[in-house]
C-alpha cells in the first residue's frame, strides 16, 4: 500500500520539531497581541473560486469534489480565503482585527523539496488598516517569529504589485494581459529565459516586449538603494500607480528601519506572488544558500478580497510562515550535526586485556581533571578486541580516541587517534600532552 502522492507522515522526530516549530511561532504572535481563530478545512468550492480570491490557476489546483448532497466542497488552499469568508459571516468586529491561525492546507500541484501537497501554515493578518504601519507590523513580527523559532540568515524580499501594474501601463501592457504577465514574473526565479518567453507568449507579449518587462523587474538590493533605482529608471512622477507603489514602498522602508531590521530587507522587483488577490505591498522570505527550498515565509497586502464577500473593500494585510519548508530545513540540519564528530568527547582504548586497568586508570584520572560535564569520557564495557572499540568510537560520533598500550609502561605514552581527521601520534599520557590536543 502506498500513501498518496504529495502527502507525508510524521515519525516521532518529525512531528515534536513541527510542534516546536508551531509553538515557538504563536508564542510571538500571542505577544504582539494576535488572537486565535480557526476555520474548516473544506469550504464551498464557489468561496474557494470566488472572483477577488486565488484566481483560475490556484482554481486548477484545488480539491474539489462534491458531497452526497451534491454540493461542490473543496479543501482549502490557503488560511486567507477562509478569513475572509469568517469575517463575512461576523461582520459586527471592531478594527483593527489582529488574528492568528494554524492549519493544515491542501494544494494539486508538482511536488519537489519543501513543496507538498498538503502542508502547514502559521498565518498573521490585520484587518481594518490602509496604513502602511500594519504591514510593517506583519514584518516585524514575522522576523521575531523566525528569530524565535531559531532561524538566521534569512532576508525579506518585498515589492509592491501597484507598482508593477504602474510600469506594465508604461510599457504598453494591456489590462487583459496584466494577470497573466504577473503570473509569468513571479516565476521569473523558477524558469530559463526560455521557458519564461514561452509563457509571456502564451498572452501575446512578443520578446522583445518580455525583455522589456524582465529588466524593469531584474532590480534587486537594499531597500533605500533599490528606491533610488525605481526614482532613475521608472516614471514615479507621472505614472499615478507606479507613484502610488513607490511611496507605499518608501513608507514601509521608513518603519521597518525604525524597527531594526531593514537589513534583513530587500526589495525586490520580480516578487509579484502568484495569488491574483494581493493589492499592494508583497513579501517572501529566502534562507540564505537555501534558494531550491523557496519561500519560507510569505505574503501581502489584499485590500479587495474582503468586498468581494461583504460587498465593500475592508483593507487587510498579512503573513503566512510555512512549517513544512522550515520543517525541512531544520530535520536537515540535525541530520548533518549527527553525522559529524563530537569535539567533547574522548574514548580510551585497551589494546588487549592487559592494558584494561591501566585504560580505566586514565579514565578516571580525565574525569577528575578535565571540567565536570564539559567531556564525555568513556571506556568499553563488552570486553570487544581495539578494532571493535574503535569502530564502536566511531559509531557514536566519538572524534578522539586514546589507545593504552605497552608503551604506556615503558615509555609513559599512548596512541592519540583523531577519527575525524584521520589521522594518530603518540603522546604522553599525562594530562598536559592530552589537553593540549583536545582543546
Amino acid at each position: 500500500m502506498n500513501r498518496v502522492k504529495g502527502m507525508r507522515d510524521f515519525d516521532t522526530e518529525l512531528i515534536n520539531e513541527k510542534d516546536r516549530i508551531i509553538s515557538r511561532a504563536e508564542e510571538v504572535f500571542t505577544s504582539f497581541n494576535f488572537k486565535k481563530i480557526d476555520t474548516p478545512a473544506l469550504e464551498y468550492f464557489d468561496t474557494l473560486s470566488k472572483q477577488g480570491a486565488g484566481g483560475d490557476e490556484i482554481e486548477n489546483q484545488t480539491y474539489n469534489f462534491y458531497d452526497f448532497s451534491k454540493r461542490r466542497l473543496g479543501l482549502r488552499y490557503d488560511l486567507t480565503v477562509p478569513l475572509a469568508r469568517y469575517l463575512s459571516q461576523n461582520t459586527n468586529f471592531s478594527i483593527p482585527q489582529k488574528l492568528q491561525r494554524t492549519g493544515k492546507v491542501w494544494r494539486y500541484e508538482d511536488t519537489k523539496k519543501g513543496r507538498y501537497r498538503e502542508f502547514s501554515q502559521c498565518d498573521i493578518d490585520i484587518v481594518g488598516s490602509k496604513d502602511m504601519r500594519a504591514d510593517a507590523q506583519v514584518l516585524f513580527c514575522a522576523y521575531c517569529a523566525l528569530k524565535n523559532i531559531g532561524l538566521s540568515g534569512f532576508t525579506f524580499h518585498i515589492n509592491n504589485r501597484k507598482l508593477i501594474d504602474g510600469v506594465l501601463n508604461y510599457i504598453g501592457i494591456k489590462e487583459e494581459q496584466k494577470t497573466g504577465v504577473m503570473r509569468t514574473i513571479d516565476k521569473i526565479e523558477k524558469l530559463s529565459k526560455t521557458e519564461l518567453y514561452r509563457e509571456f507568449a502564451k498572452y501575446n507579449i512578443k520578446k522583445i516586449r518580455a525583455d522589456e518587462i524582465l529588466n524593469c523587474c531584474r532590480l534587486e538590493g537594499s531597500m533605500y538603494e533599490v528606491l533610488k533605482g525605481i526614482k532613475k529608471r521608472f516614471p514615479v512622477e507621472d505614472e499615478a500607480t507606479v507613484r502610488e507603489g513607490f511611496l507605499e514602498l518608501e513608507k514601509l522602508a521608513e518603519y521597518l528601519t525604525a524597527y531594526g531590521i531593514n537589513n534583513a530587507c530587500r526589495i525586490n522587483l520580480s516578487i509579484v506572488r502568484g495569488l491574483d488577490y494581493y493589492t499592494g505591498c508583497v513579501f517572501e522570505t529566502k534562507i540564505k544558500n537555501e534558494e531550491k527550498l523557496g519561500s519560507i515565509c510569505s505574503g501581502g497586502r489584499y485590500n479587495k478580497m474582503l468586498g468581494s464577500f461583504i460587498g465593500k473593500d475592508v483593507a487587510c494585510t498579512g503573513i503566512s510562515i510555512g512549517v513544512d519548508r522550515l520543517l525541512d530545513y531544520f530535520i536537515e540540519i540535525k541530520k548533518e550535526e549527527k553525522t559529524k564528530m563530537n569535539n567533547k568527547a574522548i574514548f580510551v582504548a585497551n589494546a588487549d586485556e592487559e592494558h584494561l586497568v591501566s585504560a580505566m586508570n586514565l579514565v578516571a584520572l580525565l574525569r577528575k581533571k578535565l571540567k565536570s560535564g564539559s567531556f564525555i569520557v568513556e571506556t568499553d564495557a563488552m570486553g570487544r578486541k581495539l578494532s571493535n572499540q574503535i569502530k564502536y568510537a566511531d559509531r557514536e560520533k566519538i572524534r578522539y580516541v586514546l589507545i593504552v598500550g605497552k608503551d604506556i609502561e615503558t615509555l609513559k605514552k599512548v596512541t592519540f587517534r583523531d577519527l575525524d581527521k584521520h589521522s594518530e601520534k603518540q603522546i604522553n599520557a599525562d594530562l598536559a600532552g592530552i589537553k593540549k590536543l583536545i582543546q
